[in-house]
């Protein structure tokens, strides 16, 4: 806790240093963490770059959260009092900054530019962006950044470009692990052939077949042979650890994943194979979970398909810590057919969203047992 409240001090003196008036007015980046590094790459560039303000915003917020799970009131409210102000200021920037009559509309990744001159650095930054889940996902701030990216042509396969001039990479660059708060997004707004495309992109572009390691820049391939012909690519970028980490995580939040409301926080929904692949359910097929780990304690799911019977089976042990309020399963047909009727425990259960394909249970049992008929 100390270094929490260290680093939480730290952000709240920083921003005292912009809350200087220009010409008798607030400038832009009042309250806002003196200029700094654009990050990574673009170390020099000076500058006030939005993802370091989120990222110290949502430090401001979790550490209110955890200081008063652990009693300390006063600083918790204190640290969240700063977060409010600090996220006022920051929704006013970003609104300010969004370049609504450009072709394509762009949000800026910092104040005061004109132009995109971060150039392929900006759908990587724009995925850390993302995934520190500032917005709810549905929201038009998150259209702000997925829009510009599929509108300007820097995603492939839902995953980010990254296209240098230079020989060892041109023009058919991926950065696939940069994608991976975007492809969250896309997933918290229900586009689900987009996030499974994503995936199943991921693992054929971006990951080497046989150890399933990543590089952090590869090139689109078109087939697993080439990545041992004598292309400079593969000498360029080392292997990152963390790709095969964010393809577990694309496969977590596609089988489990805890449902974002406002400002990207939890909304009290568990969400179960919100994009689980149609063809995961063929007749005769299972998916079993088995106390996966959640924000509301452990969840455990077995589904067994009888599609060619019309049926899909399940058995559910939800969370039973609070505030998980209800679980939401979906179970999708193979061939795309609609729920006709569940039952649960034996008896009519009406709270269905067909179109959806979702089934809405409470936390209140043990198990449940469901089956869903097809029409």
């Amino acid at each position: 806790m100390p270094l929490l409240k260290q680093c939480a001090e730290w952000t709240i003196a920083q921003r005292r240093k912009t809350m200087v008036l220009e010409d008798g007015k607030k400038p832009l980046h009042w309250g806002l963490l003196p200029k700094w590094a654009y990050g990574g790459d673009i170390g020099r560039l000076q500058c006030y770059p939005l993802y370091p303000n989120f990222c110290c915003w949502r430090g401001l917020v979790d550490t209110a959260w955890i200081l008063e799970e652990l009693g300390d009131v006063e600083t918790a409210r204190r640290y969240a009092d700063e977060a409010r102000e600090y996220r006022e200021v920051l929704d006013g920037v970003v609104e300010t900054l969004y370049r609504k009559g450009a072709t394509p509309p762009w949000l800026p990744l910092r104040l005061y530019a004109d132009k995109i001159d971060e150039a392929e650095y900006y759908q990587l930054f724009a995925g850390c962006f993302l995934d520190v889940s500032p917005f709810d996902p549905r929201s038009k701030q998150v259209r702000y950044f997925t829009e510009f990216l599929e509108a300007d042509n820097r995603l492939f396969c839902f995953m980010p470009r990254f296209r240098r001039l230079r020989v060892e990479i041109g023009s058919g660059g991926l950065d696939g692990i940069y994608g991976l708060g975007y492809l969250h997004a896309k997933l918290h707004q229900d586009a689900v052939a987009e996030y499974v495309l994503g995936f199943y992109g991921y693992l054929a572009f971006n990951m080497e077949h046989d150890t399933f390691a990543a590089r952090e820049t590869s090139v689109i391939y078109a087939s697993d042979l080439q990545i041992r012909s004598d292309f400079p690519v593969p000498n360029l970028s080392d292997p990152l650890p963390c790709g095969s980490v964010v393809a577990l995580h694309y496969l977590r939040n596609m089988l489990v994943t805890e449902e974002l409301g406002e400002q990207g926080n939890p909304s009290g929904n568990l969400l179960l194979l919100a994009a689980a692949p149609r063809r995961w359910l063929d007749d005769d097929q299972s998916i079993r979970l088995a106390d996966v780990p959640t924000q509301y304690g452990p969840v455990s799911l077995e589904v067994r398909s009888h599609a060619n019977a019309g049926r899909i089976e399940a058995t559910l042990s939800p969370p039973r810590r609070n505030p998980c309020q209800v679980v939401k399963l979906r179970l999708r047909h193979p061939d795309g057919r609609p729920i006709h009727d569940v039952t649960v425990n034996g008896k009519p259960w009406s709270n269905v969203e067909p179109k959806d394909d979702w089934i809405l249970l409470p936390t209140t049992e043990a198990q449940y047992k469901i089956v869903a008929r097809y029409e």
